[in-house]
């Protein structure tokens, strides 16, 4: 997301094991975040779970505003 490489701070963001199910008949295809570690994998991904929309909108609009 382009907001995230503008302004990171603005993200609450954490280190997580992060796969696609391959072999579930359940849930094949999905995406499984590891957001407790309680698989004890290696941590692979950085995950983003939350904003602070005020500085992201503020952000964005002085973006947009830019714009020819």
């Amino acid at each position: 997301m382009t907001g995230y490489l503008l302004s990171p701070n603005i993200y609450e963001q954490r280190q997580c094991y992060v796969t696609v199910d391959i072999s579930s008949s359940e849930t094949i295809g999905m995406t499984v975040v590891d957001w407790w570690h309680v698989t004890g994998k290696e941590k692979n991904v950085n995950v983003l779970r939350r904003i602070e929309p005020v500085p992201f909108f503020d952000l964005m609009l002085e973006r947009i505003s830019a714009l020819p």
